[in-house]
């Protein structure tokens, strides 16, 4: 699943919630990111239902937006293709 997800504040201090097993990828200035972590199907754990799970093209309009100057369209989105490959999408 590709989920966008903000930091819980702890008392160490602010973390990547434990049910997100690869994260902090796609930063927005509103303070969420992208991680990752498998399907309902193979996941033995509990994820929040107010968490959004993204598609694969929501992915790449993401990293499209957060693109910089010196990085052209088609950057972000190879980019973003990677991503969603090492993640089996």
């Amino acid at each position: 699943m590709i989920l966008e997800y903000k930091m819980v504040k702890t008392h160490e201090g602010m973390q990547v919630p434990n049910w997100v097993e690869d994260g902090g990828y796609f930063g927005k200035t509103d303070f969420s990111f992208v991680g990752w972590s498998p399907n309902d199907d193979v996941r033995e754990y509990y994820i929040p239902d107010t968490i959004t799970v993204l598609t694969n093209e929501q992915l790449i309009a993401r990293a499209v937006s957060l693109k910089d100057s010196d990085t052209t369209e088609e950057e972000a989105t190879a980019q973003a293709n990677a991503w969603l490959t090492k993640h089996g999408h």
